[in-house]
């Protein structure tokens, strides 16, 4: 905070109050008083770092402060935060998390600063002090070692006179601005501006810098932002009275059970909370359904939140000093918990326990947001994939782990939708394994840890593992309205498949699946690639003959460039309306020298059952089912052959034949069948063939 004549100490020290959710291991603020830096720092919560005394020893108008959480470097008191400097009168604080520190390292060594024993935060403040022992005002010193910060940062700084606020290019951590007695005041969360009676201005904008001095207030924009909020804050970690990207968090978590209660309507006697961050969701799906809501848990106010405690012996330990059941209000009741999230799973499964002790007949778990799969390497203590239960175990051993009756997890989409924002406002990284700012060298841990998918077998999921990277990537070929393709990103979105849609060619420039997918990518954040390839892009060569719906030799170089350059673990062809040329086919298609099926990339969903309706397409197939009085229609997902749909059937699913039924009624059927069950074939064979690429490499 800045505020000529103001106690800048104390007015931090009312939000580090405010803000003690975020961060409960040590606690500290330096003041300044135009000439001087004064600091005190300690480990544990706010009430016991500071005493009166403490504060007349931390006099200035100029202040910052900062309550610990530890991601990285453990939570020895070297650590504690801010950092300062008493010779060039300079502090430091940051929120966040630097999963790559590679160019920090890098940049220390050669100024020869060993970093053996310095986290991310501590190597920041040191790259910073860096530029300013070279001269550099602070803002300038900030300026020319943003460049050095690979990841997630809403930081705060100040000299003697000036208080400087910047944040990284995704804004994935909260970081606000509001104006307080003439001056100015920072923090991570609004909460902290209603403790002190400040007005609330606006967020500051991701990658943008702040200056704030005797001049007043001075933005400058280091990088091209875009707004990318770690959409877990508002599913567990920012307080419910907070503003985040002025949405307010409880009507948010409101919302989360109102969505709830459109995908998972239960019947109940009572609704329960999991205080403190379950209860808005509990009562928006209280509300929704008429159930009634009982509080019967009671929260010891006393306990700090277990979550966040660094090491599971302790989180363990609190749980039961936490929380005390009212025996009478659940006792012989079906109940239905709601609870925020299920990281590790060991809080909730106390839980349960509690209720089933104090005579729960029924618990029905409802959690507000996807089953976190992914590590969070952006500022939430969860590194360790291994450590993530969602992602080793099905929904059904998850149930049975925790001892619940019934398990059911928001959806993204439902998600998304209760914050009333684009998607493209969020970073979802925990959910979905994307990461919009690069973790380096961690991601290795994701490319060899097993992710649960729920359409495998149990040892199927154990022997899933991809080569380079989290997700397996998809390309697709099509020319009509893209409805499976938008089916297929929306079951990735949902957490039903580990692959990811990353291009789509198509060879019609009036198709309805370029505005389709520019819509899934402006709604859901994405960054899903169309390109226009057809024999008008890429003509014939000369005296090269092409008959109508043949693909030109130019067309096939220029889609396997792109499908090169992208690294695609499959080619899906979905309604694409040309005939595949030989060259495309001998290199990702079925050749008659093929061992196996799974040495293959390219496959075809077609709209019937094979070889039945070979050579047919859309309606045609549905016809000559109908007019040859077949029993079933159906779906085939089969390998791109030579003769298009000759090649070997992968994955089949009928649908049983209505007497009432005409090939328009049959075909939409089938057509819903393709969009539940393609994503899911596709998925199962990606994973079949990494499996059968990893025995033969180790044979």
């Amino acid at each position: 905070m800045y505020g000529s004549g103001l106690e800048g100490a104390r007015i931090t020290l009312y939000g580090l109050w405010a803000l003690q959710h975020r961060g409960q291991e040590s606690s500290g603020i330096v003041s300044s008083d135009g000439n001087k830096l004064y600091g005190h720092t300690g480990t544990g919560l706010v009430a016991t770092v500071y005493h009166e005394k403490d504060l007349e020893n931390l006099p200035g108008y100029v202040a910052i402060g900062h309550n610990r959480y530890s991601t990285s470097g453990g939570a020895d008191d070297c650590y504690n935060q801010p950092f300062f400097d008493t010779k060039l009168k300079f502090a430091f604080a940051h929120n966040g998390n630097l999963p790559d520190t590679s160019k920090l390292e890098a940049f220390l060594c050669r100024r020869k600063i060993t970093t053996d024993k310095m986290n991310d935060s501590a190597m920041m403040f040191a790259a910073i002090s860096c530029y300013i022992s070279d001269g550099l005002d602070l803002a300038d010193a900030i300026e020319k070692a943003y460049p050095l910060f690979t990841g997630v940062f809403s930081a705060v700084a100040m000299d003697t006179t000036k208080v400087v606020a910047f944040r990284d290019q995704c804004g994935i951590r909260p970081l606000s601005l509001a104006s307080f007695g003439g001056g100015y005041v920072i923090a991570s969360e609004t909460c902290a501006f209603d403790t002190i009676g400040a007005e609330f201005m606006r967020d500051v904008r991701p990658g943008e810098l702040l200056v704030i001095d005797k001049y007043g207030l001075t933005s400058k924009q280091v990088v091209k932002g875009r707004q990318k909020l770690d959409i877990f804050e508002f599913v567990y970690f920012a307080r419910p009275d907070s503003l985040l990207l002025g949405k307010r968090v409880n009507d948010v978590r409101k919302n989360f059970g109102l969505e709830m209660a459109k995908e998972f309507p239960i019947v109940a006697d009572i609704v329960v909370p999991v205080p403190d961050s379950g209860i808005p969701a509990a009562l928006g799906y209280s509300q929704a359904t008429g159930i009634k809501l009982e509080m019967g848990l009671i929260k010891n106010r006393y306990i700090h939140r277990t979550f966040i405690r660094p090491t599971a012996q302790l989180r363990e330990r609190d749980i039961r000093m936490k929380l005390n059941p009212i025996i009478e209000t659940v006792k012989g009741k079906r109940v239905i918990l709601v609870d925020d999230s299920i990281v590790r799973g060991s809080t909730v499964r106390q839980v349960i326990a509690i209720l089933r002790e104090a005579g729960a007949k029924e618990v029905h778990l409802l959690i507000t947001s996807p089953p976190v799969k992914y590590p969070d390497f952006y500022g939430i203590n969860t590194p360790d994939p291994n450590e993530l239960i969602a992602g080793r175990m099905s929904n059904e051993k998850l149930r049975d782990h925790v001892g619940a009756t019934s398990l059911n997890f928001l959806s993204y989409k439902g998600m998304i939708s209760a914050t009333g924002l684009p998607a493209s406002q969020f970073s979802g990284s925990c959910f979905t394994g994307v990461y919009p700012i690069s973790i380096g060298h961690r991601a290795n841990n994701l490319s060899a840890t097993p992710v649960h998918n729920p359409s495998l077998p149990e040892h199927a999921a154990r022997q899933s593992k991809v080569n380079s990277t989290a997700h397996p990537k998809v390309a697709i070929l099509a020319s009509g309205e893209g409805t499976t393709a938008e089916a297929f990103i929306e079951a990735a979105l949902s957490g039903k498949i580990s692959s990811r849609v990353g291009l789509v060619i198509c060879n019609r420039p009036d198709a309805g699946i370029f505005k389709r997918v520019a819509d899934l990518n402006r709604k859901y954040g994405l960054n899903i690639e169309c390109v226009l390839i057809n024999s008008q892009t890429h003509p014939a060569h000369k005296g090269e003959k092409v008959r109508p719906g043949d693909q030109t030799v130019a067309e096939q170089a220029a889609i396997a460039k792109v499908l090169d350059q992208g690294q695609f673990d499959i080619v899906v062809l979905m309604g694409y309306m040309k005939r595949v040329g030989s060259n495309l086919i001998q290199k990702y298609g079925w050749q008659p020298g093929h061992k196996s099926v799974y040495d293959i990339r390219m496959v075809n969903t077609h709209p019937g059952l094979l070889p039945t309706t070979k050579g047919l397409y859309g309606a045609h197939v549905q016809a000559h089912v109908l007019q040859n009085k077949l029993p079933y229609g159906g779906q085939t997902l089969h390998a791109v052959a030579e003769d298009y749909d000759s090649g070997p059937i992968i994955a089949e699913h009928q649908v049983l034949v209505k007497s009432a039924d005409t090939a328009d009624s049959l075909f939409e059927r089938v057509k819903a069948i393709e969009k539940q069950y393609l994503p899911i074939d596709v998925d199962n064979f990606i994973i079949a063939c990494q499996r059968h690429l990893n025995r033969h490499t180790k044979g």
